[in-house]
């Protein structure tokens, strides 16, 4: 049965969604969303949309599994450790902000026109079987669709993610100022918790057609956009002068770049790494146990170094990066 506080923290996590997307973006989503609350104990997340009306579809036990994982992770004193103190142990708080990702992540496959591309089949982050999995049974394909091969349209299926968790971790992370730093790495935790969830269930309900990319590809994609952030600031403010180079000048010093690193992007990491243990993600755990091989490959990809990769997120990702090119 839904509780009347689990349709409450939907509810809530859909209006903040709304509020924080009008003020970074300046302007209202496109449309306002509908939410219906699943009353399952199975992690369950998937949107469609019906007289371009986005409908969002989410389950209790999305809630209680994001509870129940930042409960467990919260307990090891390294995670979201900044310093000599904990930047939060309110698990209430971090599931919310999980919550709003993953809205970010749903409103942004209606942004990206990913809808026009599957339609009529709904975008799915994880589910058991009986909710419709796109992987569950043999839905009626658009003509374009059925051209595709099965390899294809998997392939295609993990760039839409990919897609949308760009845009939704931009809205979530926004933008890069010092202070900022301790809420940039509860951010990027709430982020990876839900990425390490969604390959979890999909592993539990595996049905031999995987749509998503993995844990690993999609940190390694977050943790990227992590590193660069800093230097955001001096690219827009070039962008402004029509300048085609950055203004040295405008970027920070490098003694905060490497606070920044030691502070935020490595810690980030080791969140990733004990949430992962944390949810007995045994696929992740292991793609995520090599710090040094993650973070050259986040480096590789930065200069160019494409063939240099040798993770297996990093792998994913320049696989899924080179064929939308």
């Amino acid at each position: 049965m839904t509780t009347p506080a689990d349709k409450t923290r939907l509810d809530q996590a859909l209006n903040t969604a709304l509020q924080h997307y009008a003020e970074v973006m300046g302007t209202s989503f496109a449309v306002t969303p509908t939410l219906t609350v699943i009353t399952d104990p199975q992690i369950c997340a998937f949107a469609d949309v019906e007289e371009n009306t986005l409908n969002l579809h989410i389950s209790t036990g999305t809630v209680t599994a994001l509870d129940a994982l930042w409960t467990t992770a919260l307990a090891d004193p390294a995670m979201l450790r900044l310093g000599d103190q904990q930047i939060s142990n309110d698990p209430h708080n971090l599931t919310q902000l999980s919550l709003i990702w993953l809205i970010f992540h749903e409103m942004e496959h209606f942004g990206l026109r990913h809808f026009d591309e599957a339609a009529p089949l709904p975008l799915i982050e994880a589910a058991p079987q009986r909710f419709g999995l796109i992987t569950s049974a043999k839905p009626s394909l658009s003509k374009q669709q059925k051209i595709l091969s099965r390899e294809a349209r998997q392939t295609r299926a993990k760039q839409r993610e990919l897609e949308a968790d760009h845009e939704a971790i931009e809205l979530l992370l926004e933008a890069y100022s010092v202070e900022a730093w301790p809420e940039l790495r509860a951010r990027a935790a709430c982020i990876s918790a839900l990425m390490i969830l969604i390959e979890k269930a999909d592993e539990t309900h595996h049905t031999g057609l995987t749509t998503h990319p993995k844990a690993a590809t999609r940190i390694f994609q977050l943790l990227g956009h992590l590193t660069q952030l800093w230097s955001v600031p001096a690219l827009l403010k070039a962008q402004e002068l029509g300048a085609t180079e950055i203004d040295p000048a405008d970027l920070p010093p490098q003694n905060e770049i490497a606070a920044y690193q030691e502070q935020v992007i490595l810690p980030a990491f080791n969140d990733a790494l004990i949430l992962a243990k944390a949810s007995a993600a045994q696929t992740a755990t292991r793609d995520l146990t090599d710090q040094a091989r993650f973070f050259a490959d986040i480096q590789n990809a930065q200069i160019g170094q494409w063939d240099q990769l040798s993770a297996p997120g990093a792998k994913e990702w320049v696989e899924l990066s080179a064929k939308l090119t």
